[in-house]
């Protein structure tokens, strides 16, 4: 698919490597400059997963993960990219996208989106769900509330909110967080280790499914979506953390640190049966120690730990203020 309008050039990407380098950089600069991802970690393992089997030559059309879409201008610099995550039987499928911050306010946002649900089918917009993720700059409201516009006007709707939260990283925070580990009581029979690949993977995978039922996203994780993960360049098994219970894994939390500056609170899950015993405060400050005490390979520290929650989930978000954090920024999810 291919149109053109006004200099802008919208066109569905062949999933090249060519094409998945471009996305990354492009990922990479919106990050830097807004202060948050516009893509969630689940879309860019799709169109990882993608890229790789069209390259491979394992791709089957019917089993796609993901499509991504471009629109530059007349020197081919890519102003926007925006991902449409395949719906499946088990999960709706997810739409995300940006715009390059020095081309917005341009248009750039309303013609893309025009030509990705063009693509998409305006029939099938029911089978996905549309994220907008909120910029941590100046210029946020105003793209928070353009945004709002453009989901209004294909007739999606508000209906999740996923907080942004942090805590900052100083000596009198660190001392905070250590002691408060040292004193926070595990249940009786319960062992923190750090996770072993070999031996935890399929446990784990049983024991996030477990803990995350109701979960549109984080309960659906496969073998091949945690194999991703531990290929990615952030993974660390030192900072994930499994409970043992005599009679298998009782809970988790899995810490990241993707930038010199953040750390975070990336899942903390509790089996269950052993919800409700304080395990999932413990495990919580098991890995915010981690972070806190984490430093980088010249020996700096982080400056902050984030983490996400949903709004309704009011007993984590509890637990979490508890603990020092504090709201940063709400991303919004949309249906049709």
């Amino acid at each position: 698919m291919h149109t053109e309008h006004l200099g802008l050039t919208p066109l569905e990407s062949d999933m090249s490597a060519k094409h998945l380098a471009q996305f990354e950089a492009f990922v990479d600069a919106v990050t830097a400059h807004d202060g948050t991802s516009a893509f969630s970690e689940q879309t860019l393992v799709a169109v990882r997963q993608e890229s790789a089997a069209r390259t491979d030559g394992t791709h089957n059309r019917s089993a796609s993960k993901a499509r991504l879409f471009f629109i530059s201008n007349d020197d081919s610099e890519i102003l926007g990219a925006w991902v449409a995550v395949v719906p499946t039987p088990d999960a709706a499928g997810v739409l995300e996208g940006a715009v390059s911050p020095k081309h917005r306010g341009r248009g750039v946002a309303s013609q893309a989106v025009s030509f990705v649900i063009s693509a998409l089918g305006k029939e099938n917009l029911s089978q996905y769900t549309a994220w907008v993720h909120q910029v941590l700059t100046g210029e946020g409201d105003a793209i928070a509330s353009a945004a709002e516009q453009l989901t209004s006007q294909y007739g999606f709707t508000p209906v999740r909110e996923l907080h942004k939260m942090a805590v900052l990283l100083t000596d009198d925070s660190r001392t905070r967080i250590e002691n408060a580990t040292k004193n926070a009581a595990l249940p009786e029979g319960i062992a923190i280790k750090t996770f072993e690949p070999a031996t935890d993977a399929l446990a784990w995978l049983t024991l996030n499914a477990a803990a995350f039922a109701s979960h549109p996203e984080q309960g659906k994780l496969t073998h091949d979506d945690l194999a991703q993960r531990m290929e990615s360049s952030w993974f660390d098994a030192r900072g994930f953390f499994i409970a043992h219970a005599p009679n298998g894994l009782a809970g988790y939390h899995w810490t990241k640190v993707e930038t010199a500056e953040e750390g975070e609170v990336y899942a903390v899950g509790i089996s269950p049966a052993w919800q409700g015993k304080k395990l999932g405060k413990a495990l919580t400050l098991t890995g915010m120690n981690h972070l806190a005490q984490y430093r980088t390979e010249n020996g700096a520290q982080l400056e902050r730990i984030v983490l996400y929650v949903d709004d309704d989930n009011q007993a984590a978000m509890h637990l979490y203020r508890s603990l020092g954090f504090e709201d940063l920024s709400v991303d919004r999810m949309y249906t049709h």
